[in-house]
């Protein structure tokens, strides 16, 4: 009788496994070449997802060899409208770090950075309207901050990173285009809105109703001023120059910073310089902080831009956008440029 031991150990059947194994990952590639094709031809584009780890990894990359690190710390406009590899096309010695959060202001994270004496000889660029300077704001992006910094698992970020450049290539790495959601009748709809694996961000406002958009974000922002009273342009103004001690920190350590107020147009800007005049409170601010400021009204290359919600570009002027704003990183004395302006004036 032949024992159990004696039956584990026949031998493997002699075969072109080799063939097999090619011949199996072939047909598994040009099954996925398939089905990439077929979702893009419906419309889909790859798109990577956006996550704390992911911002994690950006927030670690403060000594990039050979780059200077510039870090975007804003909200949804910094992180939607800044086209990043235009930006590392106009300034190579750069290393762009995107920390802006969607809908979050940024004053948790500049505090952060300066609290951080491993930032140095550096660049932090800060988007900002008048109300993320106010204190109510300031711990907006606290959860990224600490979620950073209690991580315990110290390939999280570089996972993620991996994950987000293999989504950004293919569509069928997109979860919404997954067996599981099919069966369940979920069909997928590209959204207008792309991530890119370093956090870069683009709406096409061509794939929804620009009009509908813009009228839902003015009757919010109408709704959030009706809210409250204006603050005082005084205390207001105490409230924004407290972040003066995480400048300082800063400045000691050779990192150039500037605050930047994005474009908001149409009914939006009306509504926002109602609040806050521009004379009481921006220029103020302007006149008594330690840094440079940038107001895209004093930029007709900023100011040339109808945002489609009244508060975001659309992807088709991201590029020219960023152009225009590197030239006034450039004219602030913030970053050197890597040659001629590439900012143009449309025609009316």
């Amino acid at each position: 009788m032949s024992s159990s031991t004696s039956s584990s150990r026949r031998p493997i059947p002699e075969g072109p496994w080799g063939a097999t194994a090619a011949l199996t990952l072939v047909l598994f590639v040009a099954a996925v070449a398939v089905i990439e094709r077929a979702w893009r031809r419906y419309g889909m584009v790859p798109t990577s997802g956006d996550s704390m780890d992911l911002w994690d990894y950006e927030r670690s990359q403060v000594h990039p060899i050979g780059r200077t690190p510039l870090f975007l710390v804003g909200g949804s406009r910094l992180l939607c409208d800044a086209d990043l590899q235009v930006m590392r096309d106009q300034l190579p010695r750069y290393r762009i770090n995107q920390l802006s959060v969607m809908g979050k202001t940024p004053v948790a994270t500049l505090r952060d950075l300066a609290a951080d004496e491993r930032v140095h000889d550096a660049v932090v660029f800060v988007d900002v309207a008048e109300h993320a300077l106010e204190r109510s704001y300031w711990d907006d992006q606290e959860p990224w901050v600490r979620h950073y910094h209690e991580s315990k698992n110290l390939s999280a970020g570089f996972e993620a990173h991996a994950r987000a450049l293999f989504e950004s290539y293919l569509v069928v790495a997109n979860p919404v285009t997954g067996v599981q959601n099919l069966l369940e009748g979920k069909w997928p709809k590209r959204d207008y809105v792309t991530y890119g694996p370093d956090r870069s961000c683009s709406s096409d406002y061509s794939l929804v109703d620009a009009a509908k958009a813009r009228a839902a974000r003015t009757a919010r922002v109408r709704q959030v001023y009706g809210q409250t009273k204006p603050p005082d342009p005084a205390a207001w103004l105490e409230q924004a120059l407290a972040v003066e001690p995480f400048l300082h920190q800063l400045t000691a350590r050779n990192v150039r910073v500037a605050f930047f107020r994005p474009p908001t147009t149409g009914d939006h800007w009306i509504l926002d310089s109602q609040r806050y005049p521009r004379d009481q409170y921006w220029d103020r601010f302007r006149d008594s902080v330690s840094v440079p400021t940038i107001h895209f009204k004093d930029y007709p290359g900023l100011d040339q831009f109808d945002a489609p919600d009244g508060s975001h570009m659309d992807a088709h002027d991201l590029s020219l956008f960023t152009e225009c704003l590197v030239d006034a990183l450039v004219d602030k004395g913030l970053v050197t440029g890597a040659g001629p302006s590439h900012c143009k004036l449309r025609k009316p």
